[in-house]
């Protein structure tokens, strides 16, 4: 019988045969080749099945699971579920990876015996390259207390570039801290899946270290999930609750920073309606049921003057006005939406 690997990589794929063969050649040109490769086909429509057999022929160390279209997350529950390695890594079907990027990973979970790892990144797009850098101590082992400290706040509230953990393909995982304690993604969650997993991973890490390296090339697609209408507003609520339960004990979920972040994404929630609608007859309708939210009525009870106008319409029940408000506010930006949907006729 033989052992397990040291590595899973699990790879969910969902039509996406435009972009496989590159995918499955940085997996198979990696220097690290103690790793099994565990492709979930999410019910594919186009050849990306006829692409996953092509490759499963190639490479004995890919495994290949089929399952009717259930989304991301739930690909990947069914990825980790299948992995016996004793590290876990994700890979999204339309980017790519350096051929040294899970030697490095491993190495470095190895010397600190570190329950998570993390890497920098490319992003690519139309233009130039750009770099993705963690502003944390390198090739060390931060232990938990610095995690609680910096790593968990940080990553709440994102409060700037290099601070934040929110993409899962960066991360090399323990599978035992994933199954010791039961921590999957959310299935409700087809879209922005990445951030709750690592949260709710994170309040299990005893310890994290950094890679300096860019090894991760996340290509910024126009057309992917996270740039179509999405109920995000209700997926972002969801999440917050989640972050609470997890981290009352150690973070002020009333202070001015988590505050001024939630106002933060409730603006810009009401733009993603705006600029990503169905209709234009339902802007409305959506915008009123992110300002009525439960959630936004109490956070915006206790914020302070830097919110005053919003806090005062709030206290006044005046929801039509916090509308009018942010019709007012984002004046220029309808504009715009009009003039292009008129281009579009």
């Amino acid at each position: 019988m033989s052992s397990a690997p040291m590595l899973s990589v699990v790879f969910p794929v969902y039509n996406k045969e435009k972009y496989l063969h590159k995918s499955f050649e940085c997996l198979l040109n990696q220097t690290f080749t103690d790793s099994e490769i565990i492709v979930v086909n999410d019910g594919s429509t186009d050849k990306s099945a006829e692409i996953i057999k092509e490759y499963e022929q190639k490479c004995n160390r890919i495994k290949v699971i089929t399952q009717e279209n259930a989304g991301a997350s739930a690909a990947r529950n069914r990825g980790i579920e299948a992995a016996t390695g004793k590290y876990i890594v994700m890979l999204d079907a339309d980017d790519t990876i350096e051929p040294e990027m899970h030697e490095k990973m491993v190495a470095c979970g190895e010397k600190h015996q570190a329950d998570m790892v993390v890497c920098n990144y490319h992003i690519i797009g139309t233009g130039a390259v750009q770099e993705s850098v963690y502003d944390y101590p390198y090739d060390e082992k931060l232990d938990r207390e610095y995690i609680e400290k910096t790593v968990i706040p940080n990553s709440l509230c994102m409060p700037g570039k290099g601070k934040y953990i929110n993409a899962h393909w960066v991360v090399l995982f323990k599978r035992s801290v994933i199954f010791d304690n039961n921590v999957r993604y959310n299935e409700l969650h087809r879209k922005e899946e990445d951030k709750p997993f690592i949260m709710l991973y994170l309040k299990y890490v005893q310890s994290i270290a950094f890679v300096r390296d860019c090894l991760y090339n996340y290509h910024k697609l126009g057309n992917t999930l996270i740039n179509q209408y999405s109920p995000r507003f209700s997926n972002l609520m969801r999440n917050f609750a989640l972050y609470e339960e997890l981290y009352s004990d150690i973070f002020d979920f009333s202070g001015k920073v988590w505050t001024d972040f939630f106002a933060k994404v409730y603006e810009e929630c009401i733009e993603f309606v705006l600029i990503h609608r169905k209709s234009a007859g339902n802007v409305k309708e959506e915008i009123m049921k992110i300002i009525t939210d439960e959630r936004c009525i109490n956070t915006f009870a206790k914020a302070d003057d830097t919110h005053k106008v919003i806090k005062s319409l709030y206290a006044q029940k005046n929801y039509g006005g916090i509308y009018k408000h942010y019709m007012k506010k984002f004046r220029s930006l309808r504009l715009k939406i009009f003039l292009r949907d008129m281009l579009k006729k």
